[in-house]
C-alpha cells in the first residue's frame, strides 16, 4: 500500500492539502471560519474531495502538520483525492 505523507511548515497562516493519486499537494489557502484551536494548534477539516466543497467529514486539532497516512486518513474517507485543510 503506498504511504501518503504531508509535511508542512505554516507560520501564521492556513493551508490546504489535496492527495491526487497518492501525491500530497500543499498551498496556502483562507479558510472557513468554524472550530479553532489554541495558537500552537492546528485546525484540520477532512473532505472527500480536492475542491474543498461540502461539509468536512470531521474537524478536529492537532499539535502538527505533520501526519503519514497508509491507505484512508480516517473511516469514511477515500483512499485517495481527498483534502486536507489546516488552519
Amino acid at each position: 500500500m503506498r504511504q501518503k505523507k504531508l509535511v508542512a511548515a505554516v507560520s501564521g497562516g492556513a493551508m490546504s492539502a489535496v492527495v491526487l493519486g497518492g501525491v500530497v499537494v500543499v498551498a496556502p489557502e483562507a479558510v472557513a471560519a468554524g472550530v479553532s484551536g489554541s495558537a500552537h494548534v492546528y485546525t484540520r477539516a477532512f473532505y472527500k474531495n480536492t475542491s474543498f466543497s461540502g461539509s468536512p467529514v470531521k474537524t478536529d486539532c492537532d499539535s502538527a502538520v505533520d501526519q503519514s497516512w497508509s491507505g484512508r486518513p480516517l473511516s469514511g474517507m477515500p483512499a485517495d483525492n481527498f483534502g486536507v485543510r489546516c488552519r
